[in-house]
């Protein structure tokens, strides 16, 4: 049970990262700064696959 919740987690951070890119147009991290003003729907669930992993 603990594999299929960290592979499951690990695969919503994963393509979190990848929507996050396609929507700010950049892989800068200098540039991804705000992104609690950017997106912050997707934030609020970064946070929480965040804890979950």
């Amino acid at each position: 049970m603990t594999m299929l919740a960290h592979g499951l987690s690990a695969a919503a951070l994963f393509m979190l990262a990848g929507g996050l890119q396609h929507r700010i147009h950049t892989r800068n991290m200098g540039d991804m700064g705000g992104l609690w003003t950017q997106v912050p729907r997707m934030a609020v669930v970064a946070v929480f696959f965040s804890v979950a992993a």
